[in-house]
């Protein structure tokens, strides 16, 4: 494949690339999904976090082979364009972006209901419809104005998710019972893999 200059703009930096990819492994589902996960397998739940970390691994693994073949920027769509073609590429960002409007939607939907668990009136649909309004279209007029306003809001959203997950280990440590750590019973195929599809969304970053 012939090399290309594309003359990007350096913007980002070490600390922004670093926040974002923590901010990327840290998703917003790591607050909810948890929860679910254990009311779904209890104290099996561990084998749906070492399913979906294989998984993971295994579709890193293809990345990392492939990102060292093709070198021009645009992610999995360059990747999948240059192995089977533009249509595939085309299909690949279809469904990129109806997976994005699917996950963001979803994280939103989150938010709004454990706000709703401390503050009653979010759970009003009048305050959930202005939540959804104010939140994408602050985002949408922060990708507008361009790469460094969008990485000072990454490296916000970076600590805002970082300060309160080191506090909760710091300050529920002495409270772990390893009581409740043991396995009583081993879940079916069948049940590791229905909770592994809803964990799995944490996994991506979502």
């Amino acid at each position: 494949m012939q090399e290309t200059n594309e003359h990007l703009k350096r913007e980002v930096g070490v600390w922004g690339l670093s926040a974002n990819l923590v901010n990327i492994m840290i998703g917003a589902g790591i607050f909810a999904l948890p929860a679910i996960v254990a009311a779904g397998l209890g104290t099996s739940s561990i084998y749906a976090y070492l399913f979906c970390g294989l998984l993971i691994t295994l579709v890193m693994l293809c990345f990392a082979e492939i990102g060292s073949k093709v070198t021009t920027s645009g992610g999995a769509y360059t990747y999948i364009e240059s192995s089977f073609g533009p249509y595939f590429g085309f299909l690949t960002v279809i469904l990129f972006v109806l997976s994005a409007l699917s996950a963001d939607g979803a994280v939103a939907n989150a938010l709004v209901d454990v706000l709703g668990s401390i503050f009653p009136f979010f759970k009003s649909d009048y305050a959930r419809t202005s939540v959804f309004v104010i939140l994408f279209a602050g985002l949408g007029y922060i990708n507008v104005r361009g790469i460094k306003e969008g990485m000072v809001l990454v490296k916000t959203i970076t600590l805002t998710k970082l300060i309160p997950l080191l506090l909760l280990v710091f300050f529920s440590w002495g409270h772990v019972s390893f009581d409740n750590l043991i396995i009583n019973s081993t879940p079916t195929i069948s049940e590791v893999g229905a909770i592994s599809l809803i964990l799995f969304f944490a996994f991506q970053g979502a």
